[in-house]
């Protein structure tokens, strides 16, 4: 669809086709003022003042303009949609929790894909196709248009931290109680790791600056005695603190090994952390973790995740950027709906909460982000 879109006004691809000229004027239009709009952003980013109002909306509306000009649309039709720029630029104008120019950036996005949408429907209604081909064509287009507003959501929600500039739920505790310090039991699962992978991540642990925590690590279904004879001489070796069993038979994968291990986490456990078999914990991981569950309303707290060694090479700063892209977007955006996500490793759920809504599930192939949302629907 990209070729009429360009083409433009009256765009006609055979003798039967033919999509309005102030369509594809307006996407144009929306396009360019949207790239400029995101072009200028960092320039005037939580700016709220009257010049970096003017300033966005101007870039706007110079950019929808050319846009409109290299398809040589009418006065008329360009006055219309440049009108059109300005009306969704101005609830930006009304917003405290929101940066203007970052609601500006988002209005000429939905925007876009609105008029897009509505380009797309036009075109396919007038084909003049044999009735399979417009079956097939039809069949196509509707799952597309299922998932345009959980795209536009996905959207928002990655955009959000560049242009909230107010936030409603807290990210860090109201209160910093050092002397509340439940008894946490971290669990690892571990399954046909290297053995010195798995050393290294219990070393850091054991350097953790908590004092009130166990560790139980679960070999589940490892036949390799060279695998996991050295991680449970290591266990050993750290101390009563750290416990390990070999499991063999263990079904449901990860689930299942988890559920194992909460069947042999002691009573007086408040809560269950779970550290993947190769990560690496900061020393202050837990303490600052369990200061949010002074609150009696939390059921889980998700800590971020980073590669380790990306400095190493351009790339692996780059994948290293990437990864972190979810965690500082998503996870935020989602964390002030109250509607965020453990994602396996480096959570710490509450141990009643992980009780009653009945652990893992062993079911499903991502029994981590599963939890949390039986963890959301118990409220």
């Amino acid at each position: 669809m990209l070729v009429p879109v360009l083409a433009g006004i009256d765009v006609a691809l055979g003798p039967s086709i033919s999509v309005p000229a102030w369509l594809g004027v307006g996407m144009a239009t929306l396009a360019c003022a949207h790239l400029a709009t995101v072009a200028v952003l960092p320039l005037v980013r939580f700016r709220n003042t009257v010049e970096s109002h003017v300033f966005v909306l101007l870039a706007a509306l110079v950019a929808g303009a050319a846009g409109a000009a290299w398809l040589g649309a009418p006065t008329a039709t360009t006055a219309l949609w440049l009108v059109v720029v300005v009306a969704v630029w101005i609830p930006g104008l009304r917003s405290r929790s929101f940066f203007s120019g970052g609601v500006f950036t988002f209005s000429t996005y939905a925007g876009l894909t609105l008029v897009s949408a509505v380009w797309g429907a036009w075109f396919l209604v007038s084909l003049h196709l044999s009735t399979l081909t417009t079956v097939l064509l039809w069949a196509a287009a509707l799952p597309t248009a299922i998932c345009l507003p959980s795209s536009v959501v996905q959207t928002y929600e990655a955009w959000e931290t560049l242009v909230r500039v107010r936030w409603r739920r807290p990210r860090l505790p109201s209160v910093v109680d050092d002397s509340h310090a439940p008894r946490v039991m971290i669990h690892v699962p571990v399954h046909a790791e290297p053995p010195e992978v798995v050393i290294a991540t219990l070393d850091r642990i054991a350097a953790l600056d908590y004092a009130n925590y166990t560790v139980l690590v679960i070999d589940n279904n490892t036949e390799d005695e060279a695998l996991w004879r050295p991680v449970e001489a290591h266990c050993a070796s750290l101390g009563d603190q750290f416990a390990f069993v070999h499991v063999m038979g263990v079904v449901g994968a990860k689930a299942g090994a988890l559920n194992l291990a909460l069947r042999r986490t002691p009573a007086d456990v408040e809560l269950v952390a779970v550290v993947d078999a190769d990560y690496q914990v900061r020393s202050n991981w837990l303490r600052r973790t369990v200061r949010h569950f002074a609150d009696d309303r939390i059921a889980f707290v998700q800590g971020p995740h980073a590669y380790r060694n990306y400095q190493r090479s351009r790339f692996g700063q780059m994948a290293n950027e990437e990864y972190r892209v979810f965690f500082e977007t998503s996870m935020v955006a989602y964390n002030e709906r109250d509607a965020a996500l453990t994602v396996g490793t480096m959570c710490v759920v509450r141990r009643t909460v992980l009780d009653q809504v009945g652990g893992w599930a062993e079911w499903c192939l991502t029994e981590d982000s599963e939890l949390s949302v039986r963890i959301h629907a118990a409220g």
